[in-house]
């Protein structure tokens, strides 16, 4: 049973992506596809990077000594009066108009102590001139950072002798150390060496990447909501929500070939054998005689329903007469090839029955049809008539089994009657098309009309049948067959 009941939830599952697939496969190509066209349609990004290194290892200025990962120039120009300087100078000799550089930023690798700068622009031109006139403004604040420095060292030597002469203590050190400063200060400033000449390339935007990002992100929402979709669905998916939503058994699962031209091939035969079966075996000692087939709306497939079924039971040898009450909309007798009048309505009018009777041969039992005859001004008052309790009673005794088609149950309330006066209902719904609300109010309705319902027949179901069906019918098989052979 457990194997079963996990065969039938793969089938379910499976039954869902063939219905919601598409669903996925557009969201799958539509969201990738709509990234693509977005992303490349907005402006380009081109990042260019150079290396320097300092050409003086003994320089110690402070711009490199407080340098750090993913610097912006305000850190690394230690926030001093220098940062305008060398900002305003990357400004005023990079490339027109001003403000087409961004993204100016340093980083320093502690291993090799070189320092990558970088700038971004609209093109690889001006990322690369964006560089560029960054590294010019730098090499000028590190030489004039460098003899500023030199020139401050220089003073303080000169005011430290100055004051040892005072005191007439001789300080060889220090004299020293000022030729040293003052060679120094003539020699060429401290500066940076180019290690890697400025190459540009596109950062933004990448359409294939983000292409990418977006079918992934894609192909892990688009199930997802597909099968909400699938929950918020309103119409019936499942043979067995009808069982749920109307309170009643599943008698049988029609596939929809038996809707089809022709008479839909021994699977459809079988599922009406199914439907004539559950009827023996759910019903039991109070088997009806008089059963009134039904359903919420037009198109469910229910004329379909009611004429097979008694051919089905005439099969097996049993009188059967069909009796054709959706007096609004006949069509019992255009698929038996038979005159539509006179009919239902010329009978309960006064005629003799036995004149609108048409007998079909070639049966292992017996099946008679009577047709809906002339349609009436007012189909509900003619089938609310006490001559049709009267015909009913009088046609059981006749008949074996006395199968109804009506019309449906929410689109008219001449089937109310009917219901009322036959010993059982089949209700009929069509897969994936009738509404749940609409199942819940058939059933109401067949309650409150003090209708005897027997059971529900799911139409209209796939070439693999509906999952829960086949599960219920692999399940029962055996226990349907058997009272059947003992009638």
């Amino acid at each position: 049973m457990r194997r079963a009941a996990r065969g039938a939830q793969l089938r379910e599952i499976g039954a869902i992506v063939r219905r919601r697939g598409w669903i996925a496969l557009l969201i799958a190509l539509l969201i990738p596809a709509g990234v693509y066209v977005y992303t490349a349609r907005q402006p380009k990004t081109y990042q260019a990077n150079l290396v320097v290194e300092v050409d003086d290892p003994g320089y110690d200025a402070p711009v490199f000594q407080n340098l750090s990962s993913n610097l912006n120039p305000g850190a690394l120009l230690v926030a001093d009066s220098s940062l305008p300087t060398v900002v305003g100078a990357t400004t005023d000799i990079g490339p027109r108009p001003v403000g087409t550089v961004q993204g100016l930023s340093a980083t320093l690798d502690t291993r090799t102590g070189w320092v990558t700068l970088q700038a971004s622009g609209p093109s690889s031109r001006v990322a690369v001139a964006g560089v560029n006139a960054f590294l010019r403004a730098l090499t000028n604040y590190v030489e004039r950072d460098a003899r500023r420095r030199l020139d401050a060292a220089i003073a303080a030597t000169r005011r430290g002798l100055s004051a040892t002469r005072r005191q007439a203590k001789p300080t060889p050190p220090a004299s020293d150390v000022l030729p040293a400063l003052l060679a120094q200060r003539e020699a060429p400033a401290a500066s940076l060496r180019v290690v890697e000449r400025a190459r540009a390339s596109l950062i933004s935007p990448n359409p294939g990447r983000n292409a990418l990002l977006a079918l992934a992100l894609a192909v892990l929402i688009a199930p997802v909501l597909a099968l909400l979709l699938d929950r918020l669905d309103r119409r019936v998916r499942r043979s067995a929500e009808l069982e749920s939503l109307s309170g009643a058994p599943l008698l049988a699962t029609i596939p929809r070939q038996a809707f089809d031209a022709g008479d839909g091939g021994s699977r459809t035969e079988l599922s009406f054998q199914r439907l004539r079966d559950s009827l023996i075996f759910l019903t039991g000692e109070r088997r009806p005689d008089t059963i009134a087939v039904v359903s919420p709306l037009d198109g469910q497939g229910k004329t379909t329903v009611a004429t097979r079924l008694a051919l089905s039971f005439a099969h097996a040898g049993r009188r059967v007469l069909l009796i054709d009450a959706n007096l609004g909309h006949p069509g019992v007798a255009a698929r038996m090839g038979l005159p539509g009048s006179p009919g239902l309505s010329e009978v309960i009018g006064g005629e003799d029955v036995r004149t609108a009777l048409h007998q079909i041969p070639g049966l292992a039992g017996e099946l008679t049809v009577l047709p809906a005859g002339s349609p009436p001004r007012n189909p509900a008052e003619t089938l609310g008539s006490p001559r049709v309790s009267s015909l009913l009673n009088r046609v059981s005794t006749e008949f074996e089994l006395v199968v109804i088609d009506t019309p449906s149950l929410l689109g008219s309330v001449s089937a109310l009657g009917l219901v009322r006066q036959v010993s059982g209902v089949v209700a009929v719904a069509r897969l994936n098309r009738t509404p749940r609300g609409a199942v819940r109010r058939m059933a109401q309705i067949a309650g409150s009309a003090n209708g005897r319902l027997l059971g529900v027949v799911a139409t209209g179901a796939g070439e693999s049948g509906d999952a829960a069906a086949d599960a219920y019918d692999r399940s029962d098989a055996d226990s349907r067959r058997r009272p059947v052979e003992a009638h």
